[in-house]
């Protein structure tokens, strides 16, 4: 007689290590406070999360094996809203706010914002090939931000170290009334960053006064005001000026990013010519009446139309017979001049001569009385003037 009995197999359970591999960045990122740019910027190089499975198989010897191949992989975008969890399944065909899958890995190109914090939730399924049971897998990565600040501060302003002011060129070129004004504007940067709109950042600007630097005054008629990072000029009343601006953000140490720029305006005349010009009368007849003479002023080729914005004139008439001169007559002051026929006379010998002393005027300043005190007019705003220099 002959009896079988079935052995029964007993597979011992196999060890396996289900994760996620991340590419191209990791779960948290850093944005830059002031920039708002984030380290690493997913919308520029998106993660990749991986899913892997290792399985190591007790029964064939301990070996262990990439089975990832053979796992079957869900996405979800998990959401919370009064005590209820959803999870809404990301797939191939459909990009749900910038996450979707490519095979089994799942591309992120969405940034977090620091505060805020966004679920993932991955599912996984493998069959044992032993048993033909399904092994099941889920483990969830939470993307976030930190901020951090890179500070590194800097301090420029839109004008050189030395600029030269030419009267000529902010009056009478240009025919723009406002051609005068300038806008000295500071910039702060943190890093290669422009903060300077930043609310926290304070500008103090300063004006040079004997060997100190003191804060601008009313008195300081050429700065025609000041407003956070911007202080507006009027040119007309520079002559040499020393400036300085400083600036700093009142969150950090004073010690560490308090930074300051000096600056000079000098005002200079050059580049021009005066000459004097006979306009009637250059040639002394009986029936002449009258000689009229004027003063014309060359810049770069360019006559003004009215030097006596620059300049005064003062004319004098006389009469030449050799080195001898007699008849001088005071004929006034401005850019034109008249002398009757008569104090020319009628000898030839002595050459009716007209005589030009002409002065610079000075930059628009504070004008003051005998007790240095600045004059005030009847709406009590300051008077400025010029003077000869």
């Amino acid at each position: 007689m002959i009896q079988t009995n079935e052995a029964i197999i007993i597979y011992d359970a196999l060890n396996t290590t289900f994760d996620v591999q991340m590419l191209g960045g990791g779960l948290t990122q850093r944005k830059n406070t002031f920039s708002g740019e984030f380290t690493v910027d997913r919308t520029i190089c998106p993660m990749a999360l991986c899913p892997t499975l290792l399985v190591t198989d007790p029964n064939m010897d301990n070996v262990t094996t990439d089975q990832t191949q053979m796992l079957v992989v869900r996405w979800y975008l998990v959401t919370s809203s009064g005590g209820t969890v959803t999870e809404t399944e990301i797939t191939s065909r459909d990009i749900v706010d910038n996450y979707y899958l490519t095979g089994k890995d799942l591309i992120v190109q969405a940034n977090v914002e620091p505060g805020n914090s966004v679920v993932l939730r991955v599912k996984a399924s493998y069959v044992n090939r032993h048993t033909s049971e399904t092994m099941m897998f889920e483990k969830d990565l939470v993307l976030s931000a930190t901020t951090y600040v890179e500070y590194n501060p800097k301090l420029e302003v839109n004008i050189p170290t030395y600029s030269i002011v030419s009267p000529f060129k902010i009056i009478d070129e240009g025919g723009n009334d406002d051609n005068y004004l300038r806008n000295v504007q500071a910039k702060f940067f943190a890093g290669s960053v422009d903060i300077s709109s930043n609310g926290r950042l304070l500008f103090i600007w300063e004006k040079k006064d004997g060997a100190n630097y003191r804060a601008i005054a009313a008195t300081d008629v050429e700065v025609v005001s000041i407003s956070g990072r911007n202080m507006v000029l009027d040119l007309r009343c520079i002559g040499r000026v020393k400036y300085r601006v400083t600036a700093y953000h009142q969150d950090f140490d004073q010690s560490e990013n308090r930074r300051t720029v000096y600056f000079t305006v000098n005002r200079q005349m050059s580049g021009h010519t005066v000459r004097t010009e006979v306009t009637r009368g250059k040639y002394l007849k009986k029936s002449t009446l009258e000689s009229e003479i004027e003063a014309v002023v060359t810049v770069n080729s360019h006559t003004l139309d009215n030097p006596s914005d620059y300049f005064t004139f003062a004319w004098t008439f006389y009469r030449q017979n050799g080195t001898a001169v007699e008849g001088t007559t005071f004929l006034g002051f401005g850019p034109k001049a008249v002398a009757g026929r008569n104090l020319s006379g009628y000898d030839k010998t002595k050459r009716p001569t007209f005589q030009m002393e002409c002065k610079p005027l000075s930059e628009y300043q504070l004008l003051t009385d005998e007790n240095d005190q600045p004059i005030v007019d009847e709406n009590d705003e300051y008077v400025i003037g010029q003077l000869e220099e």
